[in-house]
């Protein structure tokens, strides 16, 4: 499927400015991985494809389906649907994983990472197996994970894992912070708690000299990886 009519120009006009998005993939165990990728404006309004560019230099085509837009940046109040429409449905808890749903990382040092940072994302996977993504803040911690205040579109019930990402970018993306996981989210009440599987976290001083060099290097470096495995 693709994109059945141009988009509006309200979305246009974001596509053709923003620098830097934020990348959900869904993974095999239906979970999601929330990646910082840059956005240089190449996108197709007719056909429906956008371009992004990541961490290795090849280009991601992807072909949208559907655009949702909130009256906000905090996705406060009733969002928009262009496209396919949202599944009227609420995904069903996934079944536990088999070492369990606790932290696997260290939980609180995580949390004031991401505390720091302005914008913190939540995704999760819906019934028509696309990622779902919010903005969320986040709050205090526990024994189970990190606590979410108040997110803006409530996440469904039960549990089922799920990927927290905050990040930073300066004006041009030469500076950098970001805190990336995986890991397994539980909702009850509007309440959410999040517990960290896996983490991943890099700084970058805002130096477009040093941001050349540490991204050429990076990309040599994973383009050989996707090389030695026929995928480069």
């Amino acid at each position: 499927m693709r994109f059945a009519t141009p988009w509006s120009e309200r979305v246009e006009e974001i596509l053709d400015g923003d620098h830097a998005v934020v990348l959900a993939y869904a993974t095999p165990a239906r979970g999601v991985v929330l990646a910082p990728v840059s956005n240089f404006g190449l996108h197709n309004r007719a056909e429906g494809v956008v371009t992004v560019n990541s961490s290795v230099g090849v280009e991601i085509r992807i072909t949208v389906e559907r655009i949702v837009v909130w009256p906000d940046l905090a996705c406060q109040g009733a969002p928009e649907v262009e496209g396919v429409p949202l599944p009227a449905e609420v995904p069903a808890s996934q079944e536990r994983p088999a070492k369990g749903t606790a932290p696997r990382v260290n939980h609180a040092r995580a949390a004031r990472r991401a505390k720091r940072l302005p914008n913190v994302l939540l995704g999760w996977v819906g019934v028509d197996g696309f990622p779902f993504v919010v903005p969320v803040n986040v709050g205090a911690t526990n024994d189970d994970g990190i606590l979410l205040d108040s997110p803006p579109r409530t996440a469904p019930p039960g549990g089922r894992r799920a990927g927290l990402t905050a990040h930073w970018f300066s004006r041009g993306v030469a500076g950098q912070r970001h805190v990336i996981c995986t890991g397994w989210m539980e909702s009850s009440g509007g309440e959410v708690t999040y517990a960290p599987h896996t983490l991943a976290a890099y700084r970058m001083p805002s130096s477009r000299l040093i941001y050349q060099f540490v991204v050429g290097l990076f990309t040599r470096l994973r383009y050989r990886q996707a090389t030695n495995r026929g995928t480069g």
